[in-house]
């Protein structure tokens, strides 16, 4: 699957007539395309809007949230008729309290944010194809529409709390950051309305004077496992830089968990050639499978109103017709327009089948 030019368009955040209500805009159109298979425009508007208030002296927080999503799917290139145009239109409210808490020692500052969420995600309209929404796997034609569809995957939410606490350690002077640590537990309701226990994360970031060392793990309580360790270092020096990476996931039978078997390391080595550019090698290795599953160069260019990022990656997709995947090779250019929105383009060179 091929991504055409994508192009984004988004209004940061307005404050409204009303003190503390502030509102925002996103818009996005992407055209996926292939030579064999479905291929799609997928149009996306998201607006959001959010009201904050603080009580009881600046103590505790209030944040009441509503964002309403708009995504249509205009499918081609199926060779039949039995794809429907999909039209969906989904509702995100939210509400959180929570209470920021600072505390100041002679070198050191200490912040505290305690926070609750509950989030009611609802889909006002279904219309058409959608993975996994209007589509199952019950009879061999559906099956295999769904296996079409699922290149254009849809994040269908769950009603959910996530509790969490992100403390962090800055110096007084500088105000920089030196440790920061989140913890956060999220609860999902199954169809029956039931609250279940689910990822428990846990999250240690330390910055030096040459870089960050970071870790994560994410202990799921349903399945009494941990299915997620990843962890971090990068190095800087003058111009260079250089980060290394693990991570290591595990697939469970919890239909909520939907990571797979994976293990793999990342490296990454960047030189900042001149004033805005910067030129970057990295590649990722998987060490289950044994393989290098991508590898590619960037240039990257920085302007005070602009970004453009010019990338050349060689990488392993996965395919119906290899079990062990398509080495292909792709051409990236992204445009940011840092005062609007931007341009993003995929282009594939070669598919090595």
């Amino acid at each position: 699957l091929q991504e055409l030019p994508q192009v984004q368009f988004h209004s940061y955040n307005k404050e409204s007539f009303i003190d503390n209500l502030v509102y925002s805009l996103d818009t996005k159109a992407s055209n996926y395309t292939r030579s064999e298979g479905i291929t799609a425009n997928v149009y996306k508007i998201s607006a959001p809007i959010s009201y904050s208030k603080y009580f009881l002296d600046d103590f505790m927080y209030l944040n009441l949230e509503n964002e309403i999503v708009l995504m249509k799917y205009d499918y081609d290139n199926f060779g039949s008729d039995d794809y429907e145009d999909g039209d969906l239109i989904q509702n995100r409210a939210s509400v959180s309290v929570g209470s920021d808490l600072i505390k100041p020692y002679d070198k050191y500052l200490h912040t505290v944010n305690l926070n609750a969420k509950y989030s009611i995600p609802t889909n006002l309209r279904e219309d058409g194809d959608l993975y996994q929404i209007t589509t199952n796997s019950e009879t061999v034609a559906d099956a295999a529409k769904e296996t079409e569809l699922e290149a254009f995957d849809i994040v269908d939410e769950e009603r959910n709390i996530e509790l969490s606490v992100n403390q962090s350690i800055y110096g007084k002077n500088s105000l920089r950051q030196l440790v920061n640590h989140k913890v956060s537990q999220s609860i999902l309701y199954d169809e029956l309305d039931n609250p279940k226990l689910q990822d428990l994360e846990n999250y240690v970031k330390v910055n030096h004077d040459y870089g960050s060392v970071s870790g994560k793990t994410v202990y799921n309580v349903q399945d009494e496992k941990f299915v997620e360790n990843s962890a971090s270092s990068t190095l800087t020096y003058q111009d260079a830089s250089l980060t290394l990476g693990y991570y290591q996931s595990k697939a469970t039978e919890n239909d909520t968990n939907d990571r797979e078997d994976l293990e793999s390391y990342r490296i990454k080595t960047s030189y900042k050639v001149a004033k805005d550019y910067k030129v970057s090698y990295y590649e990722n290795y998987n060490l289950l499978e044994n393989k290098r599953s991508k590898q590619g160069v960037s240039l990257g260019i920085d302007d005070s109103c602009w970004n453009l990022n010019l990338k050349f990656q060689n990488e392993i997709v996965a395919s119906s017709s290899d079990s062990d995947g398509v080495d292909q090779q792709v051409f990236y250019v992204t445009l940011t327009l840092k005062p609007i929105g931007g341009i993003n383009q995929k282009y594939e060179i070669e598919d090595n089948n």
